[in-house]
């Protein structure tokens, strides 16, 4: 593995571990992504610090290149998080349409039971009846927007 990726992978690494600790103490990243980014800093660490391994195992695949490998384990483990991250969401979304419907059934039978929620409705139908009432009336008389005099 070339030296200036050995130094490239071990200066990114300690950037990102830095950058993660930062967003930690500032409440602004959860603990399981802090410990899925911390580790993924130390396995580069480590392969920038001891590039055996990382040419032992290219040799055991099969990879021409221990460089091409460690793309390979840099894409895989981010398309693993992607993955992680896409079921969470959903888990979530899920949670929340769930507590969505129960709060507006909830705010339905509070509305009902004062007697609110019928009062408005009743109001509401009623000036959609009259408001057609006028329209139909204006029409008759000659008086409306259809032309018609």
């Amino acid at each position: 593995m070339p030296l200036a990726l050995r130094i490239l992978l071990f200066i990114s690494s300690v950037l990102s571990f830095l950058f993660v600790v930062r967003r930690l103490r500032k409440a602004q990243v959860q603990l399981y992504d802090a410990a899925f980014w911390f580790l993924l800093s130390a396995l580069f660490v480590a392969l920038s610090v001891f590039p055996q391994a990382a040419i032992r195992l290219s040799e055991l695949i099969g990879i021409q290149s221990p460089v091409n490998l460690v793309y390979l384990i840099i894409i895989f483990v981010l398309l693993a998080h992607c993955f992680i991250q896409s079921l969470r969401f959903s888990r979530l979304e899920d949670r929340f349409l769930k507590f969505a419907g129960e709060e507006a059934l909830k705010e339905l039978e509070r509305l009902e039971s004062q007697g609110t929620y019928a009062d408005k409705m009743e109001k509401n139908v009623t000036k959609a009846g009259e408001s057609e009432t006028e329209k139909l009336k204006k029409g008759r008389d000659g008086n409306g927007a259809d032309g018609n005099q």
